[in-house]
């Protein structure tokens, strides 16, 4: 595996470092990490080691190489113990989406904060981490996540529109004796009640992770080829119950539903084969091709002459078919990681509703490029998150031949 560790270094002192150079880190990091494996039965240290004389990858063994994380010391903590609520139950948010950072529409926007995903008017899709916590008073009993879809954006679901979302688990880390395991937070069933019900964690436990996660709603799912969760507006409610299946009364002080808009179906990206050329002297091959002539072929064989002052018209479609279309880059590659830019748009709202583009046209001029093989790729983005990042993107290209203009 790929291991990764951020560490916060320490720096000297000036009175024991010379001025004129400048501080290097402490070579001691606020948490040591010893890591080796075991290569023909002799533990090795691999940490720090350099790849270029001492990595042991290539080392036949059979069975395969392990590697193990030692860590030297007391366990380390996953994460601090949850700050108790005020009330009975608290929605959170979705992933690192706070719920103060979505709309009554279901839409996250974090582009004023600091967070990494900057989303603007994003819905959400794929599988999602729905965020809330109990008080601690109520661990130990149940809980149930229920959906049900708008009908429109103005006419909210009835009580009896509820269902319960089935069939979703995701992993918790749990230290079992010296040693952390990772196990499957899975739903039971309770008297009364029925599937989907999942245990309410202890937020006092420091040695279990991920208990601010009520359900990872897997809203891609897909029941004989049909989704189960049509795209649309969606509103979730939280239920406790007691293991009986008795029902414990929410809220007090909080609040138990969350609405949040879904989108699970991709942008499109499609780069039309009617390519033009503008400019210069070498005519476009008409078709047939007449023996022995001299001329641009970009439909066929993707044949271009460069010549100053000449352009190529690419025309494409970026769009998004919910109407929530980011961004489109069409570019250009060639040679060994020569890259350029030819166009590129991004949503910038309002409004909200986006399409984005069809029948889009980029003129690229090709003056001055070598003669190479070139790949023209198109990118389009949709808005779509699933509380961390941006998940939609898809992708088309061409490849096309910029020869110099042969002598006459």
């Amino acid at each position: 595996g790929l291991f990764m560790f951020d560490f916060d270094w320490c720096y000297t002192l000036p009175y024991i470092h010379p001025w004129w150079l400048p501080p290097f880190p402490d070579i001691k990091p606020d948490i040591l990490f010893k890591v080796s494996q075991t290569v023909n039965g002799v533990e090795v240290p691999i940490y720090e080691e350099d790849p270029a004389t001492e990595t042991r990858w290539d080392v036949d063994q059979l069975p395969p190489l392990g590697v193990t994380l030692i860590v030297e010391g007391d366990v380390v903590m996953p994460d601090d113990p949850i700050t108790p609520i005020t009330g009975d139950f608290e929605v959170h948010g979705i992933g690192r989406v706070l719920i103060s950072q979505m709309d009554s529409e279901g839409y996250a926007d974090t582009s004023g904060s600091g967070d990494v995903v900057k989303a603007k008017d994003s819905p959400f899709g794929s599988a999602i981490d729905i965020k809330g916590q109990f008080k601690n008073a109520l661990s130990g009993k149940y809980y149930q996540v229920l959906y049900a879809k708008w009908a429109n954006d103005t006419t909210s679901p009835g009580p009896g529109d509820f269902a319960p979302i089935l069939n979703d688990t995701w992993p918790i880390a749990q230290k079992v004796g010296s040693n952390w395991v990772t196990v499957q937070k899975s739903p039971v069933s309770l008297p009364g009640v029925g599937d989907g019900c999942y245990q309410i964690p202890d937020y006092t436990d420091l040695f279990t992770t991920s208990k601010e996660i009520l359900i990872r709603w897997r809203t891609h799912r897909e029941d004989l080829g049909a989704p189960r969760y049509p795209n649309g507006k969606y509103r979730l409610m939280v239920k406790a119950y007691e293991s009986d299946g008795s029902p414990v009364a929410l809220p007090a002080g909080g609040s138990t539903t969350l609405d949040v808009r879904i989108d699970n179906t991709p942008p499109v990206a499609s780069i039309k084969e009617n390519i033009t050329v503008s400019g210069g002297t070498v005519l476009t091959c008409p078709d047939p091709k007449p023996p022995g002539m001299i001329c641009d072929n970009p439909a066929v064989c993707g044949i271009i002459y460069v010549e100053p002052g000449k352009t190529v018209r690419i025309r494409f479609d970026a769009y998004d078919d919910q109407d929530h279309f980011k961004r489109y880059s069409l570019s250009y590659r060639t040679g060994h990681a020569i890259t350029g830019n030819i166009a590129s748009k991004e949503f910038t709202g309002p409004p909200r509703e986006d399409h984005g583009f069809t029948s889009e046209t980029a003129d690229w001029a090709i003056a001055g490029l070598s003669q190479c093989g070139y790949e023209v790729r198109l990118v389009v983005w949709d808005r779509t998150i699933n509380g961390y990042q941006y998940i939609h993107r898809r992708e088309d290209f061409i490849h096309l031949i910029l020869l110099e203009k042969p002598t006459p």
